[in-house]
């Protein structure tokens, strides 16, 4: 379902922006990732997406 993919991707996603991807402090491009990482997180704080569970999934 389209959910899984998202459930899926989120947490790669967010690897990817603290090990792979490097800005300048203050940038435009550092402050936009900060934006979308704390989105990302505070989808998983108000439990509008579960985490996934690749047993179940």
């Amino acid at each position: 379902s389209v959910v899984c993919y998202v459930k899926a991707a989120l947490p790669r996603v967010l690897e990817l922006f603290n090990v792979h991807f490097k800005y300048t402090r203050g940038s435009g491009s550092a402050q936009a990732v900060v934006s979308i990482q704390n989105l990302i997180l505070n989808i998983y704080s108000q439990r509008c997406i579960p985490s996934l569970n690749e047993e179940l999934e």
